[in-house]
This record gives C-alpha cells, structure tokens and sequence, in this order.
C-alpha cells in the first residue's frame, strides 16, 4: 500500500515539474546565459533542464543555489542531475522498445 501512495505522489510531482518547465524560458534566464537550453521542451522537467546544465557546468550562482535547494527539498545529493540521467533512460528504454 505505501509502495503505491508513493507512486501516486511521484507521479504528481513529475507532472508539476514537467508543467512548470511551460515557464522554462524565464528560470532558463534566472539561473544560467545559456539561450539553447531543455528548458520548455516537451516532456522534460525542470529538474532534469537544469541537470544538463549543471553537467555541462552552465549553471551560474543561482542555478548552482536553485540546484541546493532541489536537493535540500528532495533529500537528495544530486536532484537535477538524477533526473536528467533518469530522462536519458528512458528515452533510451523507449526507443528500445517502442521504436
């Protein structure tokens, strides 16, 4: 039973990440000056945006702090750059077995 609230909770929260990535373009130009970004592309969250760009060291002093807090929110040491690597496969898994 708990195994299923949890997943019912999860699913929640990723459709709110991914519906705050639809303003992606202003947190895009509050926590990095990269313009080509994730950020308000289809079916990625605003997590996994900002893990590409802490990954490929985009983020500037206020991504690296949005980054802290996701983790401090999350209880994880590594939150955007978890969902960015989850993004990644299961793209891959859905090529896989859907393509």
């Amino acid at each position: 039973m708990a195994s299923a609230i949890g997943y019912i909770f999860h699913s929640i929260a990723y459709g709110l990440d991914l519906m705050w990535n639809v303003n992606g373009e202003l947190i895009e130009d509050i926590i990095t000056h990269e313009e080509y970004s994730e950020f308000s592309k289809k079916n990625v969250t605003v997590s996994a945006s900002t893990g590409k760009l802490e990954l490929e060291g985009k983020l500037n002093p206020r991504g690296k702090w949005f980054s802290n807090i996701l983790n401090f929110v999350f209880g994880q040491k590594a939150h955007a750059i978890d969902a960015w690597n989850y993004l990644v496969a299961l793209r891959t898994l859905k090529e896989d077995y859907f393509n």
